[in-house]
């Protein structure tokens, strides 16, 4: 049973920041480009527009997408039988 509930954090800890993180990014998006915090890659990082697109549509993508990643590995877990 230990194992399992390891399991189950662990494989909910991702989705569970993607989710955070996107609905954080949502209403409160970093505001200028800074190499410690933000949604970082190359073409982000060119100018402030571009900055602050990338900040709206990973928000828009991390939001819905990543709530039922965790859970829907947990349902499929528990009907298995599989971890008992």
């Amino acid at each position: 049973m230990g194992m399992w509930i390891f399991s189950l954090i662990s494989c909910l800890l991702v989705p569970l920041t993607m989710l955070g993180f996107g609905l954080l990014w949502k209403t409160h998006p970093p505001q200028g480009i800074n190499g410690v915090y933000g949604y970082r890659t190359a073409m982000s990082s060119k100018n402030q527009q571009t900055w602050t697109f990338a900040h709206a549509c990973i928000s828009r993508l991390w939001r819905p997408w990543r709530a039922g990643a965790g859970p829907s590995w947990a349902r499929r877990r528990a009907w298995t039988g599989r971890g008992s």
